[in-house]
């Protein structure tokens, strides 16, 4: 059955899109090599296999296609080869220019059921891949201008979030325990993982130990005295959008004005998938 998969590019203006718009900054950037313009002569891309934990370290795996100037009516074909019942994500920003964007399979059948248009200067295609094989991208330049993409995976941003957890009271000796379910809070980007976390407010002068687990996470994981953050495993442990435990040892009784900073890293997703 032969389905369409079209994207209309018009680009100039800003679409919000999710709260930090794709990064191409890590990773090979390759410029696309002419002739180009049929299926045969069409340049291999490969696969973006990007991962949470590399773009904490800025280790981005994958390669990232560039288009310097295209002139008005440019035909520019790219190969690539994905695997099967995987999201994979079509990554696409240009600073001007007008584009018809279709994805082919082997056969030269279009693929994908949806038709996307908007005034945007990045945006983010799920190409919804059924079977393992090899496709093919037409981007046909209407109106000349510059871009880069990227297919796979999704690209991953930093962010961060503050959360009080206003004034707690400590009796000496006595352990401080607090539950908070963090699951509902649509400020932090759907499917991000917390890989720093600061205790910020624990004093040293009242507690002597500030500890933290999630519900994944079942042991708990000190935060040295003083400094009061650790870094936390880069995996579905640590995601942000579930129950996190806290626990405070204090050394005196008293008062403490205690907040939460979480540092996190997230797949930037359409706009259909954010939510």
């Amino acid at each position: 059955m032969r389905k369409i998969f079209k994207a209309l590019i018009v680009l100039g203006s800003i679409l919000i899109l999710s709260p930090t718009t794709p990064s191409f900054a890590a990773g090979t950037m390759v410029n696309e090599t002419e002739p180009n313009n049929t299926m045969d002569t069409a340049n291999y891309v490969t696969r973006n296999q990007s991962t949470p934990a590399q773009a904490v370290d800025g280790s981005y795996s994958g390669e990232f296609f560039m288009k310097a100037s295209g002139k008005k009516d440019d035909d520019d074909w790219f190969r690539f080869t994905l695997p099967a019942k995987t999201d994979s994500y079509l990554s696409f920003v240009s600073d001007s220019g007008l584009y018809n964007i279709t994805v082919f399979d082997e056969d030269s059948n279009i693929i994908g059921s949806n038709e996307y248009k908007a005034v945007l200067g990045k945006t983010i295609f799920n190409l919804n891949i059924k079977e393992e094989g090899t496709y093919y991208l037409q981007i046909y330049c209407r109106v000349g201008g510059s871009y880069k993409f990227s297919i796979g995976n999704p690209n991953y941003t930093i962010g961060n979030y503050n959360y009080s957890l206003g004034s707690l009271s400590f009796v000496k000796d006595k352990d401080y325990e607090i539950t908070k379910d963090f699951s509902q809070i649509s400020a932090v980007p759907k499917g991000a993982i917390v890989y720093n976390i600061d205790l910020d407010g624990g004093s040293g002068s009242l507690t002597k130990a500030a500890q933290l687990k999630t519900a994944r996470y079942t042991s708990w994981i000190n935060t040295p005295r003083y400094v009061w953050k650790s870094n936390l495993p880069v995996n579905y442990t640590s995601e942000f959008h579930q129950s996190w435990y806290f626990k405070y040892t204090p050394v005196k009784t008293g008062t403490l004005i205690a907040g939460i900073k979480f540092r996190y890293v997230y797949p930037v997703l359409p706009p259909n998938e954010v939510n």
